[in-house]
């Protein structure tokens, strides 16, 4: 169990770490690109377009292959998306929104190793309670 101080602690970690990721040059760029798409009135109308036209499409695909208007309604989809996707704003926030993912996958990946490493040098259990103290309870030795 962690006490309300480990809490607070790790908490701060936490947001000391979001902070590094935000000021970093992958976080600026990010978010510059988030700002220059949500400031293009062109990409906000395609993407708009684009989230209608899934919603239409998903209602026709409740009913499966045989609905009469799901194959034009995915071309139209699949039109929209790729009109999206033509756009030079919308290709470079997927760039910079990849370029964050894999920072933050690395990032996980090294906290997790860390985690793993700490509790295997532990020799944690259940609960905080040590593997020596679990055969104790279990009468395995």
């Amino acid at each position: 169990m962690y006490t309300s101080s480990e809490i607070v602690s790790i908490l701060d970690q936490a947001e000391s770490i979001a902070k590094l990721i935000t000021a970093s040059e992958v976080g600026q760029c990010y978010l510059t690109r988030l700002d220059q798409l949500q400031k293009d009135e062109r990409a906000q109308q395609l993407i708009r377009t684009f989230n209608q036209q899934k919603v239409i499409f998903a209602e026709v695909d409740r009913y499966g292959k045989y609905h009469p208007d799901r194959k034009i309604e995915s071309e139209k989809l699949f039109v929209a998306l790729q009109e999206m996707e033509q756009l030079t704003v919308v290709k470079h926030f997927k760039q910079a929104e990849r370029a964050l993912e894999e920072l933050l996958s690395e990032l996980s990946g090294i906290i997790g190793q860390t985690i793993a490493y700490e509790i295997d040098e532990d020799s944690v259990c259940y609960k905080g309670i040590k593997v020596a103290e679990c055969a104790n309870i279990t009468g395995k030795s």
